[in-house]
């Protein structure tokens, strides 16, 4: 009976302040729903293990700790140790293999790059998988005498075979070998690798490994199988360990390790078997990311939760300043024996009230968000899509309740008791003008602290953006936009050498006879780190030296002549390749300017020779070391990706070094995403059967690497927004408040003589001084940061442009005056009359 009229008179007081009530419920709703729906995004990406059946007993094992180890090979085994591994299988009841694969399918739509797996015969019982038609590969498929089979993904079954059911036991031709297809995945189904992160679109038996991958199966030191298991009932992960570590152990002993990577970076986890075991449950989206994935997961969260913070303090601002016009009557009910704690449930009654509206709003908006915005499938680049697919579940509602408590702890906990524990003798005998100036002072610096968190974001998103126009628009010259990009993969169609030369040769003869192209040239690469290659190197005086001289890192680009006119490349000294430069001939070398400097000391280096480490060929044990002359020093390509450490780049030319990852790149004169299409049909017409890994524009073949920065400035801007419009929300909403305190005070400024410009000017500094505050201790807090980020990753971020920190904080100090004007103009006009006669 109490609490129902104490819930009738919050209704009254809250219907009699339409305005403040509806402020306070948007801006919890944005703040509760913004929070929710970034959470379930991360869950979704981050911490939601695969849809696997019973993937508590699931385990993956890994050559060493993905959580130490910094090479990706260290999570795969050699086939000989996966084969020793599945003999003594004592705390598994499964144990399967594994391996991605890239190959050329030609199916009824044409050729097309198919992203798949080699998988073990008992792979879909370990995974509890069912196929939805057909069947899935059996232990018998993995036999040498087995015919070959195909299992096929839903969406490739959609996509490039019309959902005919008849597909199975059609034959199918992958990298030109046949293969029966048995079976169709159901929609559902991910494989065994991270549920969101390169879907596979076939599954082939492991048999088949030579057919589709270069592995070398009788190389320990190639590792290259993926391996999960399922754990026998009543084993502990930790038997499982310790039960691997002894077979390590036993092969260590029989096959000492000779890593060709470990006798040049001494990586302690290439030279022995440090097997490990961990639940498939407890991965961070991928082995490559799973060291920082958590963090960066954290800091995500965090971010939001900064915003929240924002809003609720702003709520709380406004609370106080409206419950602060009853002081004086909480002060009587206390004096006439109401008890303090029955005014704290007096005012948290009503901020439940606004709470619940607010939770419940922000569900819906986090509903919105995470139907309408978060749910998309990401290009990633070259076969590698990212699926985020946030769900609205019993947690997430949960999470929503969490904020919503939190948000009443904040903005109704402490300012009711902030009141009801006041000193009654002030609030009997004092107005409440008099202590307004110390009231503003201890808001202000809460909106002060407002302003620097998001102008930290703001701030933050403006650097990605600057850093994303730099590397899509490169200041080194190099126009990516007016580039059209085909990309071949020569291990795709199983071309040999001399087969790939003479389609490179009778492709870029193609190119240069269309009329849109300008300028046509092949390379492995582009000199901004578009996936292109790098190698050690170092001078003759310099020769690599094993755990002492390592050389310098530089970009490798196999090329031919013309890709300097068509990146407009100009020469410092020296000459370009030409056609005397083949096989046979002297090799030779053209380096930037950059990577002159760094491995010299000086531009004039025309004529001296240097020293390039390469990977090993297949059956070398030790890295290649080639020395070359240096023709020509060509100017800097710019910066594309600073943070790689890399110096420089250098050139050779194509037929001299191969590579079977070739770029033909074009400087057409009119759209470049219609001459690559233009293009790839002309190359289609003279060979059919070669299959285009990529095509398009410069600009949005290399989108894909700008991916991280995009989205770091997508979350950062429009946090930073919501943060700005809530703290300048919040500094309006104040002030009025403060200002309406202070009317008495004004009325007498006024009435001995102050003029009306004057009042504006008093409370517009009062107003913006918290502003200036916030955006001083923001600037700075980000230049820490900066600086902090500066030493991990070289060359980022930028250097802060003059230009942009002069728009973010001009937009800032101009919202800033205009949320103060209007309250500052509402005290200019009072009128000193009735206010005189008030006193």
């Amino acid at each position: 009976m109490q609490l129902s009229r104490e819930v009738m008179l919050a209704s009254r007081r809250l219907r009699g302040a339409p305005a403040f009530s509806l402020f306070c419920v948007l801006t919890l709703a944005l703040s509760i729903g913004a929070t929710t729906a970034v959470y379930a995004a991360v869950r979704a990406l981050i911490f939601q293990p695969p849809a696997i059946l019973r993937i508590a007993d699931l385990v993956n094992l890994y050559h060493s700790s993905p959580a130490i180890s910094p090479a990706a090979r260290s999570h795969s085994f050699s086939w000989l140790d996966y084969q020793d591994l599945r003999r003594s299988p004592r705390s598994f009841r499964y144990l399967s293999g594994w391996a991605p694969f890239r190959q050329t399918l030609a199916g009824p739509a044409g050729a097309e790059v198919l992203t798949g797996a080699l998988v073990s015969g008992d792979y879909f019982q370990l995974l509890a998988a069912h196929a939805h038609l057909g069947r899935t590969i059996q232990p018998a498929d993995d036999q040498a005498t087995a015919a070959p089979v195909v299992v096929l993904d839903h969406l490739l079954w959609q996509r490039s075979f019309s959902s005919d059911p008849a597909v199975v036991g059609r034959t199918v031709h992958i990298r030109g070998h046949a293969f029966q297809v048995v079976g169709v995945m159901p929609a559902s189904f991910r494989g065994a690798e991270s549920s969101y992160v390169v879907r596979k679109t076939a599954w082939i038996p492991l048999t088949w490994a030579q057919l589709l991958v270069t592995n070398d199966l009788e190389d320990r030191e190639d590792r290259w199988v993926r391996v999960k298991a399922r754990l026998q009932p009543n084993t502990t992960i930790a038997s499982a360990a310790h039960d691997i570590a002894a077979i390590g152990a036993g092969l260590d002993a029989l096959y000492p390790s000779v890593s060709k990577i470990a006798a040049n970076f001494d990586h302690v986890t290439e030279t022995g078997r440090f097997w490990h075991v961990m639940p498939t449950a407890d991965l961070r989206l991928h082995e490559t990311v799973h060291r920082f994935a958590g963090v960066v997961a954290v800091i995500v969260i965090a971010l939001v939760g900064l915003v929240m913070l924002i809003a609720c303090s702003n709520v709380a601002n406004l609370t106080l300043s409206r419950v602060a016009t009853r002081r004086a009557e909480v002060s009587l009910q206390m004096t006439l024996g109401c008890s303090p704690w029955r005014v704290v449930r007096d005012q948290l009654v009503e901020s439940a009230m606004i709470a619940a509206a607010g939770g419940l709003a922000g569900f819906c908006v986090a509903r919105t968000l995470v139907g309408g915005v978060l749910t998309a499938t990401i290009d990633a680049g070259r076969g590698v899509w990212i699926q985020l697919e946030p769900v609205i579940d019993a947690q997430l509602m949960g999470v929503t309740f969490a904020a919503t408590t939190l948000s009443l702890i904040v903005f109704g906990l402490i300012p009711a008791v902030s009141i009801a524990f006041a000193e009654r003798r002030r609030g009997l005998i004092s107005s409440t003008n008099e202590h307004s100036a110390s009231r503003w002072r201890g808001r202000g610096v809460l909106i002060a602290v407002q302003v620097a968190i998001s102008a930290v974001l703001l701030l933050a998103a403006a650097l990605c953006v600057q850093q994303v126009r730099a590397l899509t628009h490169d200041k080194g010259g190099l126009a990516l936009d007016q580039l059209a990009i085909i990309t071949f993969d020569f291990t795709l169609q199983g071309d040999q050498k001399d087969r790939a030369r003479a389609t490179v040769a009778e492709v870029l003869d193609l190119a240069r006879q269309q009329p849109r192209v300008d300028i046509a040239a092949v390379s492995s690469g582009l000199p901004v780190g578009f996936r292109t290659p790098a190698a050690l190197v170092t001078s003759v005086d310099r020769p690599f030296v094993a755990g002492r001289h390592l050389g310098e890192m530089a970009q490798l680009i196999s090329t031919t002549p013309e890709i300097f006119q068509a990146l407009d490349l100009t020469f410092l000294s020296g000459r370009s390749f030409n056609q005397r430069d083949a096989a046979d001939s002297m090799p030779i070398a053209i380096v930037s300017r950059s990577c002159a400097r760094i491995i010299f000391g000086t531009d004039h280096v025309v004529g001296r020779q240097l020293l390039l480490q390469l990977p090993p060929d297949r059956n070398e044990n030790a890295p290649r070391i080639e020395t070359r002359t240096i023709v020509g020093v060509v100017r800097d390509a710019g910066s594309w990706r600073q943070s790689d450490r890399t110096s420089g780049t250098v050139y050779l030319p194509l037929a001299q070094h191969y590579e079977p990852v070739l770029t033909l790149l074009a400087r057409v004169s009119h759209n470049p995403a219609d001459g690559a299409a233009h293009l790839a049909r002309a190359i289609a017409r003279i060979r059919p059967e070669l299959v285009l890994v990529e095509q398009g524009s410069g600009a949005e073949l290399t989108a894909p690497a700008t991916l991280p920065l995009k989205t770091v400035a997508g979350l950062c801007a429009s946090l930073g927004f919501l943060g700005l419009v809530l703290a300048m929300s919040g500094l309006y909403g104040v002030l009025s408040h403060v200002v309406a305190s202070r009317s008495r005070e004004m009325g007498i400024r006024l009435a001995v003589g102050a003029r009306p410009s004057r009042i504006i000017r008093l409370v517009l500094l009062d107003g913006v001084r918290p502003i200036v505050f916030g955006l001083t201790a923001g600037v700075g807090t980000l230049a820490l940061l900066m600086r902090g980020t500066g030493r991990v990753l070289s060359g980022f971020p930028p250097s802060m442009d003059l230009a942009v920190l002069s728009g973010v904080v001009g937009a800032f100090l101009l919202v800033g005056v205009l949320a103060c004007y209007f309250p500052a103009r509402r005290a200019a006009k009072t009128d000193p009359r009735v206010l005189l006669r008030q006193l």
